[in-house]
This record gives structure tokens, sequence and C-alpha cells, in this order.
């Protein structure tokens, strides 16, 4: 969610990012651009604010996995029955609710 505020990435490319796209720092967030609509990849600033989730997520990953390579916004642990990112941050009321697409 943190990573999702931060960059306005959509969630397909939030899905490139890495465990090792994350800077060791916790200062910069590295997005790709898989299809190349963006001709290239993105570095983006992240606020002090959204450090520690980003963090979190990366250390849980490779505590998980031990691997940088993994996707950082892949869930390392397995589990079921999970949100989505827009399900999620419109149960928050942190996003206004959107047409569904057909």
């Amino acid at each position: 969610m943190a990573a999702a505020v931060v960059t306005a990435a959509s969630t397909s490319q939030l899905a490139t990012a890495r465990v090792l796209d994350f800077a060791l720092d916790g200062t910069t967030l590295t997005l790709h651009d898989r299809h190349n609509v963006r001709q290239g990849c993105t570095n983006h600033p992240v606020p002090a604010w959204a450090q520690a989730f980003l963090r979190a997520a990366a250390f849980t990953h490779l505590l998980a996995t031990a691997e940088r390579s993994s996707r950082l916004f892949a869930d390392p642990l397995g589990a079921r029955g999970l949100p989505s990112l827009r399900d999620f941050a419109e149960h928050l009321r942190i996003r206004p609710s959107q047409p569904r697409l057909r």
C-alpha cells in the first residue's frame, strides 16, 4: 500500500519490483517497464514514513526466501484469500470505489 501511494504506479508496474530494487538505505524504489510503455525503469524516492513499511516487506522476503531477486510485492509466506490491493484500499476508504471492468 505504501509503495502504491508513494509511486502512484499501477499494480502491474508495482509487480515488477524485486527485493533488490529497494535501496539498502530505504530511500528509493525502482520500478521496471515490463511492457515498454515508459521506455525504461523509474527510480522513486521513498519518504521516511514509507521506508519502515517497505523495509518490513523486503526483510520478510529475505527471511522467507533468502532471495533478493524475488518479487517485493508478492506474498512470500503463501497466504490464501488476501484481498487485492484495490479492494483493500477501498475497504480502508483511502481509495474511492471504482466501477468494475467487464
